[in-house]
């Protein structure tokens, strides 16, 4: 089957990111749980609401590092440091949920969201993480720019909020045990102040048909689901599942595939047929290390991927009937 959506998850370099654009790839997966090894790093304020763009936007792929270096003229140097949230209902949300932490003793830090934004301003210029990659002519173009998914794991809402903003994501990916009160919640929030066309994918692990009961509490509250395999941690862990049990699947909400899947896996995804399925995640079996994806590797999959499936030649041995006029009378003439 054909697949309109590729998703390349557990990325933050920026360098990489560049390259796997040009591939004509759909999103971009940038990962929030602080336990995963492809974790996008935060500046450290513990509330983890300023993001350390030096980790996503680093233009070489060395070790990561909290001291963001300017960009070069003609890859990014145009770039800013992250807006405060605009006057709304998502700032003062997130103020208003700050403050009541505080009251509780919860916070780690005293202050206020907006004024935390704000502070940035005067720090080193950052690289904005948005349509932007900055890809530059030459090397994709704003058409070939992907849009940006933030992973998130029962993160704290004004977190998501957050980097939602800073990172001008265009979906939201959900992998833990978030309600659907809490997507609601959520996407009030965003919609229409902060990201007005913002997509929220819930993640469903999956062994056996049994699970896909879980789907049925977030019909109408997210835009998609993305079926990953069942695993002790929260996806990326390479291992693959029987896809024949998404047969029991019948939902109305759509769903991207996922599940190990990796460079052998062509002929498995051209048999794979669900009228729901509209698009794959790829990631780990496509790394030369955690967060760095080789291209070459992406390349040659999505191009095989995309090549017409031929199809066999029919064993029939039935000799068509001769239409008229080519032949047909030439027995009774005999």
């Amino acid at each position: 089957m054909n697949y309109p959506l590729i998703k390349v998850c557990g990325m933050r370099d920026a360098q990489n990111i560049r390259k796997v654009a040009t591939l004509g790839v759909n999103l971009i997966g940038l990962i929030f749980y602080p336990k995963s090894p492809r974790y996008v790093e935060s500046i450290s304020l513990d509330a983890g609401i300023i993001p350390d763009y030096s980790s996503l936007k680093s233009l070489t792929p060395k070790p990561l590092s909290l001291t963001p270096k300017p960009l070069s003229k003609g890859e990014g140097s145009e770039s800013l440091t992250p807006d405060p949230l605009p006057e709304g209902e998502g700032r003062n949300m997130l103020d208003k949920q700050l403050k009541a932490e505080e009251t509780k003793g919860e916070t780690r830090n005293k202050q206020p969201v907006s004024a935390q934004l704000k502070s940035t301003q005067s720090k080193a210029p950052f690289n904005k993480v948005t349509t932007p990659l900055s890809l530059g002519e030459g090397q994709g173009g704003e058409a070939a720019i992907p849009k940006f998914v933030g992973v998130f794991v029962d993160d704290m809402p004004q977190n998501i909020v957050t980097a939602v903003y800073n990172y001008h994501l265009s979906y939201v990916q959900l992998h833990g045990d978030e309600s659907p009160v809490m997507i609601d919640n959520l996407r009030r929030t965003l919609v229409p102040d902060i990201a007005p066309q913002i997509k929220i994918i819930k993640a469903i692990s999956v062994s056996s048909a049994e699970d896909l009961k879980r789907c049925e509490q977030y019909e109408g509250h997210v835009d998609l689901f993305l079926f990953d395999t069942k695993c002790k941690g929260y996806g990326g862990s390479g291992q693959k599942y029987d896809w024949s049990v998404l047969e029991a699947y019948t939902g109305q909400t759509p769903f991207l595939l996922s599940g190990g899947i990796g460079p052998d896996d062509i002929d498995r995804l051209r048999d794979f047929h669900h009228p729901q399925c509209v698009g794959i995640d790829l990631n780990s079996k496509f790394e030369t290390a955690p967060g760095m994806k080789d291209a070459e590797m992406l390349k040659k999959f999505i191009n095989s991927l995309n090549k017409p499936h031929p199809q066999p030649l029919s064993n029939s041995l039935t000799p068509l009937p001769l239409s008229e006029g080519e032949g047909s009378d030439m027995p009774d003439k005999q």
